[in-house]
């Protein structure tokens, strides 16, 4: 029995001192390690930015509230902790996404600068602030918050007279569904690095989703949008060079609108559509494949769209016109043709870039010459063909009259 006894009280021993030498469980002591404590002296928040490529970063701070939880485990006690004014991290309007799908930048605390009072276990439970939408002529901002909560423990600890923070330890409540499968709902209590390597993330992380559209454009009335103004979503615009009745024809016309991943259940937003100059008001359209008509010199112009959606433009009916000259950018990048398609563009991406979002169609008609010279290899291999029917038959026939002299 009492050798019974004896195994049991080394074994709480060894229990004890392995939690009191990891620094999970608070002594009560000045230190929590046996080892002689190194400062983490700077909290870093990772904050991640999910957009499409095309739209630009807003002008914002975001910032994360700290709420007091328990001191050294106990809830009852959590107003012995200071409090802790939210850090922040700010985005400015110009920066646009490069490799990846988001933007990271760190909101810093500055964990010298709290006044602990005590050594301690200090518990927080810390979730972002609300977002507020701008306000814009132009656009409308979609947010999603990110959803994450976290519980973080302040280790502080005595050494010689001054206090610091000597380990953190992080427990994640709420999942983040920003980030994707990166963030699991629930994790156990993981030790803050205070120094990872590049490329690795801390364990405290807030994933925001941000879109923007292009609000919708009414045609007509005293203040008619400008070509600045209906490049904003997208502009087709048609040229026809020939006669009248050639510029008189009507031209048919397929865009193929895809939102970006970044924006989800989205099934009642409708693209608007109308032609310029001609008024009237705009249509809806589902996204995926919009069909529509053009005369010489009319333009359609696309709103209430996704910036970051991918698009496609064909001409199928070009009233027998040339194969059409296509200019014009979108994002800043110059839009062509396919190189099997010449009727139909590369796909584009719609974007904030100060040029906006238009294509140009240039059909000229198609005359008697031109025609020949559209067909001239195929009428050259034809003669062609002809003439080598006409010696083979020829040969053949010289040949059969030799074998008749023969004999």
């Amino acid at each position: 029995m009492k050798k019974l006894f004896l195994k049991k009280v080394a074994a709480s021993v060894v229990a004890l001192l392995t939690l009191v030498s990891s620094g999970i469980v608070w002594t009560g002591s000045a230190a929590v390690s046996a080892a002689d404590p190194q400062p983490i002296t700077e909290l870093k928040i990772l904050k991640k930015l999910k957009l499409p490529v095309g739209v630009k970063t807003p002008a914002k701070t975001f910032s994360f509230n700290f709420a007091k939880h328990s001191f050294n485990g106990n809830e009852n006690d959590k107003g012995k902790l200071p409090t802790i004014v939210a850090p922040t991290v700010a985005y400015d309007g110009n920066e646009t996404l490069g490799t990846g799908k988001t933007i990271n930048k760190d909101a810093s605390l500055n964990l010298e600068a709290i006044n602990w009072n005590k050594p301690g276990q200090f518990t927080y439970e810390i979730e972002e602030a609300a977002i507020t939408p701008a306000n814009s002529t132009d656009y409308e901002e979609k947010w999603t918050k990110s959803p994450a909560k976290y519980l973080i423990s302040f280790f502080v600890v005595k050494k010689d007279t001054k206090l610091m923070v000597s380990k953190i330890f992080i427990k994640r409540e709420v999942a983040d569904a920003n980030d994707g499968t990166d963030s699991p709902a629930q994790q156990a209590k993981v030790e803050y690095n205070p120094n990872p390597k590049t490329g690795e993330e801390n364990g405290l992380k807030f994933t925001n989703i941000y879109n923007k559209k292009v609000k919708p454009i009414v045609p007509g009335g005293q203040n008619p949008p400008d070509e600045t103004k209906q490049k904003k979503g997208l502009r087709i615009e048609k040229k026809a060079e020939g006669s009248d009745l050639f510029k008189a024809q009507i031209f048919e016309f397929k865009v193929h609108i895809t939102k970006p991943d970044t924006v989800a259940a989205d099934d009642d937003s409708k693209i608007k559509y109308f032609c310029t100059p001609e008024s009237g008001n705009p249509t809806d359209n589902a996204y995926g494949d919009i069909t529509f008509k053009l005369k010489n010199d009319q333009s359609g112009v696309f709103s209430n769209v996704w910036l970051g959606s991918k698009v496609t433009v064909e001409e199928t009916d070009a009233q027998g016109g040339t194969t059409p000259g296509i200019e014009g950018k979108a994002n800043g990048i110059t839009i062509e043709a396919g190189e099997n398609t010449p009727f139909k563009t590369k796909e584009f991406i719609l974007g904030e870039d100060k040029d906006g979002n238009y294509v140009l169609y240039k059909n000229k008609e198609q005359t008697a010459t031109g025609v020949l010279l559209d067909n001239l290899p195929f009428i050259l291999i034809a003669l062609l063909a002809v003439i080598g029917i006409f010696f083979f038959l020829k040969n053949r026939k010289r040949k059969q009259n030799e074998a008749q002299h023969r004999f």
